[in-house]
């Protein structure tokens, strides 16, 4: 199953590691690694996470108030956005339509 990012996506997952990594080199590394375990559990189950409004699944990063929005699609998966928990709920929804675009 192969995993890829909607192009908002990989910029907001870009933004938020400068902004950690502004705060702490360190938790701007801890951040990814969570990142990158959440994505790796998402590619082993990918539904473990609850399937809402029957488009979408969101998965919560430990530790970091950050969720990843993803979709899955003939067998592949696409991050939609990696949105923070309390800011601009659901800003990235008009991308469900174009989640097949490059």
């Amino acid at each position: 199953m192969s995993i890829s990012f909607h192009p908002n996506a990989a910029a907001e997952l870009e933004d938020a590691t400068h902004e950690y990594v502004g705060i702490d080199p360190a938790l701007g590394l801890d951040f990814r690694k969570e990142v990158e375990r959440t994505i790796g559990l998402i590619g082993s189950h990918p539904h473990i996470y609850h399937l809402r409004s029957g488009l979408y699944r969101r998965a919560n990063l430990g530790g970091f108030p950050y969720h990843l929005i993803f979709v899955e699609e003939d067998g592949n998966l696409r991050m939609i956005a990696v949105a923070h928990n309390s800011r601009k709920p659901h800003f990235w929804a008009d991308r469900l339509d174009h989640h097949d675009l490059p």
